[in-house]
């Protein structure tokens, strides 16, 4: 310890120790202290940051080439594999960059390696994620990709072609353009993508019909399996939309969304060939189990039946399909406290006039 440089004491605090390293000239000595493990990850980054070297770097990059594409390193020593892809992107070794992408062998190395990395293609390569080849996305590869990609073009295909739902949606977080942002809407594979382009659109009245065409069956067939579905139409601010989320409070904070939407009457303004099966249909099922289900949701799909009986509209279709009150009884499950073990089941009655 005597003759070694101030940075290997480890009595000195690391303040002390990388001001040295950053005093040091000796490219020899920086060499070995950026590749030395038992100088510590922060210490050997100012070392990488300092020296400048691109093969010590790309030596720093490959240290996990050996390895499982699964190995790497945890998040709290991953320091000097960030300085050695900073180090690379700042002196321009953008093609040593896209090789060690490629050949680095660890998914871990190569989310860091992709945050400085300039190719377009090759980020939307690696933001889509095609067949896991770069990385689950847990380890950042894609996340990280569309984080560094600027061309919102490139951004609207990741968001309508990406089959993992994170890709799709972050993408679709960061494009603008309404024209892209509506493409988005109505061509995306992933509907939380859609919601997300959708709930960024100031005008959605030129994607309303198609949604409307698209959604309106799978919904009435399905009221109560359709969350994600009448997640988007509510978010495009269809009034039916807006009346299905109501009713069925999907997913759960939904319903809280829109409680204006029996205030303004919003049921006498969706069309009626959406909003009348859906209210016959979801009732239908509510009704059929009269579980908690039906003990949440009931009062909300009566309340909007009579909204429209009381109005004159479909009213002889409602006394025909609907009972004129309806007194049941529900098997709720609840809890009493906060956890699985509170869980309790309860019969609870209820009476409602429908029309």
């Amino acid at each position: 310890m005597l003759f070694k440089p101030i940075y290997y004491n480890e009595k000195k605090s690391y303040g002390e120790r990388a001001a040295a390293l950053e005093e040091e000239n000796s490219t020899k000595k920086l060499k070995a202290a950026s590749l030395d493990p038992e100088l510590g990850d922060r210490l050997r980054a100012v070392a990488i940051k300092k020296l400048k070297d691109p093969e010590v770097c790309e030596m720093v990059l490959m240290e996990f080439s050996s390895g499982k594409p699964m190995d790497g390193p945890d998040k709290y020593n991953e320091e000097r594999f960030i300085s050695a892809a900073k180090t690379l992107k700042g002196l321009g070794e953008q093609n040593r960059l896209e090789e060690l992408f490629d050949k680095c062998g660890s998914h871990r190395i190569q989310a860091i390696i992709v945050q400085n990395i300039e190719n377009t293609v090759l980020l939307e390569k690696a933001a889509l994620n095609e067949a896991e080849a770069y990385g689950p996305w847990y380890l950042g590869v894609s996340s990280n990709a569309i984080e560094a990609l600027r061309d919102e073009e490139v951004l609207a295909r990741i968001a309508i072609n990406g089959m993992i739902g994170h890709a799709a949606e972050d993408s679709a977080k960061k494009v603008n353009s309404s024209e892209l942002l509506q493409k988005i809407v109505t061509e995306s594979k992933s509907i939380s993508a859609r919601v997300n382009a959708v709930r960024r659109l100031n005008d959605t009245s030129a994607v309303l019909p198609a949604l409307r065409k698209e959604l309106a069956p799978v919904i009435i067939a399905k009221p109560l399996d359709s969350y994600w579905e009448i997640r988007l139409l509510a978010s495009a601010h269809d009034a039916a939309g807006r009346i299905m989320a109501y009713c069925t409070d999907a997913p759960g904070s939904l319903q809280k969304d829109y409680p204006d939407c029996i205030k303004s009457d919003e049921v006498l303004l969706a069309e009626v060939e959406i909003i009348y099966p859906f209210l016959r249909n979801i009732f239908s099922e509510l009704t059929y189990k009269m579980d908690t289900n039906a003990w949440d949701k009931l009062p909300n799909v009566c309340k909007c039946i009579k909204l429209l009986h009381d109005n004159g509209i479909m009213t002889e279709q409602i006394e025909k399909d609907f009972p004129k009150t309806i007194d049941y009884t529900c098997n709720v499950v609840d809890y009493s406290g906060g956890d699985y073990d509170s869980r309790y089941s309860a019969e609870r009655g209820n009476k409602i006039d429908i029309w």
